[in-house]
């Protein structure tokens, strides 16, 4: 009996663990259509491989636990499904990076997928002047995207068990409360970022425009340095130039 009930916490477990990834998986499609209009076929097929099979392992992982959702998690499983997701999650993402051909190994894609989640903003990435307008959008997704928090993006607008998404809030290291409970105060998080992120690209495209730089590429150069600068992950598009100072 003890062990069937050990076994049952691991449906429910499962299921937002799923949620998380299916998430991810749809997040996939920003760089795809991203690869497509500017003419980068080969990464958008990249993205549009390892975005479906992050969604079939998402939904593969929310079949198996969609009949125990109802189940109330305590604090030790959602800090088990945030962390199990930050793992699984790290794996998935660091395939476009290795498939685009920009890194030395999967171990440095891994990294790299690592230091955008967490705003680190040290990089692996090889010749990054010439890297596709497709994998600088997942770069700077990923690292806006964490600066907001991944756990709660999903688990926001695909959960409706309150209870849980609060233990997963707070197993994801999250503290804030604007609202009374987790899903209100991670919706005000992401409202008010959203907005922030349409005024800041909006000035940001202005500068690099009147800079010299094409409309298109501005705007994107826009939203990718507004991005990298929301959430401190200092991530930026080109490579730095030093100047030494004598």
């Amino acid at each position: 009996m003890p062990e069937n009930k050990q076994i049952s916490r691991f449906y429910p477990i499962c299921y937002y663990i799923g949620l998380i990834i299916l998430v991810l998986g749809c997040l996939m499609i920003i760089p795809a259509v991203t690869a497509v209009f500017s003419s980068e076929f080969n990464i958008f097929s990249i993205f549009l491989a390892c975005a479906s099979l992050t969604v079939m392992i998402g939904l593969g992982m929310i079949m198996i636990g969609c009949h125990y959702r109802q189940i109330k998690l305590n604090f030790g499983e959602g800090t088990i499904v945030a962390s199990a997701s930050w793992l699984l999650g790290m794996l998935l993402c660091a395939l476009p990076y290795y498939f685009s051909g920009n890194y030395g190994s999967y171990l440095d894609c891994c990294f790299d997928v690592m230091s955008g989640l967490t705003t680190t903003g040290v990089v692996l990435i090889k010749d990054l002047d010439h890297v596709s307008n497709g994998i600088n959008m997942w770069r700077h997704l990923l690292t806006f995207l964490g600066g907001q928090g991944m756990v709660v993006l999903a688990l926001t607008f695909l959960s409706r068990r309150y209870a849980n998404v609060y233990m997963m809030y707070v197993g994801e290291g999250k503290d804030e409360k604007l609202s009374p409970n987790a899903v209100t105060t991670s919706k005000s998080i992401w409202k008010i970022s959203l907005l922030y992120l349409a005024i800041g690209t909006v000035v940001m495209t202005v500068f690099v425009v009147h800079a010299g730089m094409p409309i298109g590429e501005g705007f994107l150069h826009g939203m990718w340095i507004f991005m990298s600068a929301w959430s401190t992950g200092g991530f930026c598009t080109n490579e730095p130039e030093y100047t030494l100072l004598s």
